[in-house]
């Protein structure tokens, strides 16, 4: 080891006359000059500047990141007819990076980009939701019962036949009788017959 090197550290020879290092080491780390004195750091940011040096270095990226973060959520909207546990992934994969917001700023921003249907059903639900947890449970539920009933909707339009027009009629099919059978059977013989020519 050189002797600079023995020097920061602190190279003592103890009584034994063998070498050892005392490390003066105060558990801090040098931030950055322009990241300590950085005013892009928003008030109470996880991501404010520590004496971590990773924290240190990445700092400038992981901003950026964040901050792109907060626009995304900010014009997260789901869609009228789409599934509401597509919104929440979305919205909860971006609530992890960006932190704590808190409570109710994250119940406003999800209830501004939920689909009108859901929200004049929220309108008139008569329970009370508290927390944000209750607020995507209340919603999920409204939304599985919105798409139950549209799959319902559907099965039923294709059991009935289709009408086209307004004057239509329905076709009532009946049995029939064994004369009209018969009748049936001798006109199907002379398909593909032309009748009347004489040769």
């Amino acid at each position: 080891m050189s002797e600079g090197a023995r020097a920061r550290l602190g190279e003592v020879e103890d009584e034994e006359g063998e070498e050892s290092v005392e490390e003066e080491y105060s558990g801090e780390t040098e931030v950055p000059d322009a990241l300590a004195n950085s005013e892009e750091v928003p008030q109470g940011s996880n991501l404010a500047p520590t004496n971590q040096p990773l924290v240190s270095q990445y700092y400038p990226s992981l901003l950026k990141i964040m901050e792109r973060a907060e626009q995304d959520l900010d014009n997260l909207r789901m869609k009228e007819s789409g599934h509401l546990s597509l919104y929440i992934a979305d919205f909860r994969s971006l609530m992890s990076i960006i932190g704590d917001w808190g409570e109710r700023a994250y119940i406003h921003v999800y209830r501004r980009g939920l689909a009108s249907r859901l929200l004049d059903q929220l309108a008139s639900y008569p329970g009370n939701f508290d927390t944000f947890q209750d607020l995507m449970d209340i919603t999920l539920e409204l939304d599985t019962r919105y798409h139950e009933k549209q799959k319902e909707k559907g099965n039923n339009q294709e059991n009935k036949p289709s009408v086209t027009g307004s004057n239509s009629s329905r076709l009532i099919f009946k049995k029939a009788s064994p004369q009209e059978e018969q009748e049936g059977k001798a006109i199907s013989s002379f398909k593909g017959q032309a009748p009347f020519c004489s040769a």
